[in-house]
């Protein structure tokens, strides 16, 4: 679940060495979606799963619970979506992991090990979060 959403004509545009590069990508794509989070709240919501399949969606309220859970108040954030909470821990990690590895220009196998690690909680929380909703209908 590493989210790289930033293009590489960027990061050659800041010459960021081709061995960084994928760091790079994922600290700046973190960083940018829990810098992001409180302007997508202004999105209109639209809920495919609910609204194509009339299922409970397991993503409703993430955006919410990340930005509760940037502003330390995790009550929120667990009754908005408690999978928020750790996939907000997950993105932090992520971002200040790849950081360390850029500045030390190694440790880069060890943060994607970590990082491949940390992926299964953030599934697990989401996807007990739609079981949960799918039994309380």
């Amino acid at each position: 679940m590493e989210i790289d959403i930033c293009p590489r004509w960027l990061l050659r545009v800041f010459r960021v060495p081709e061995t960084l590069a994928t760091h790079a990508g994922i600290f700046l794509s973190s960083l940018l979606i829990l810098l992001a989070a409180p302007i997508a709240t202004h999105v209109p919501h639209l809920c495919l799963a609910q609204t194509l399949f009339n299922l409970p969606c397991p993503g409703c309220g993430i955006t919410h619970s990340l930005i509760d859970t940037l502003h330390l108040d995790i009550h929120s954030a667990w009754k908005a979506n408690p999978a928020g909470i750790v996939f907000c821990l997950y993105l932090v990690i992520q971002a200040c992991g790849r950081l360390v590895v850029i500045i030390l220009g190694r440790g880069g196998g060890l943060m994607s090990r970590l990082s491949s690690v940390g992926e299964k909680p953030v599934f697990a929380a989401i996807f007990g979060v739609w079981l949960v909703r799918l039994l309380n209908g």
